[in-house]
């Protein structure tokens, strides 16, 4: 696992569900190959990222394409979708 995800999982617990719950039923996941989510190089992984969030409709701020910063504007989303699940419930 990358330090990445395991920021994102123990920060954004409710969200991280949603999104691997995502993950786990979307056409193309790797988990029928042994390959969890996590193992995917950031790069595979941004592309679900988008996916999930262009699906429930919140905004990824792509403003540079370093790959700091885009791990920045996805961590930024997973804040904002996370916030948005707490007022919710």
């Amino acid at each position: 696992m990358s330090a990445f995800t395991d920021n994102i999982k123990e920060n954004y617990a409710k969200a991280w569900k949603y999104f691997i719950d995502f993950y786990d039923n979307m056409d193309g996941n790797l988990n029928d190959k042994g390959i969890s989510f996590e193992e995917l190089s950031f790069e595979l992984q941004f592309g679900v990222f988008l996916s999930f969030f262009d699906t429930i409709n919140t905004d990824v701020q792509l403003y540079a394409t370093q790959k700091e910063v885009l791990q920045e504007s996805i961590e930024e989303a997973f804040a904002t979708y996370e916030e948005y699940l707490f007022l919710d419930s």
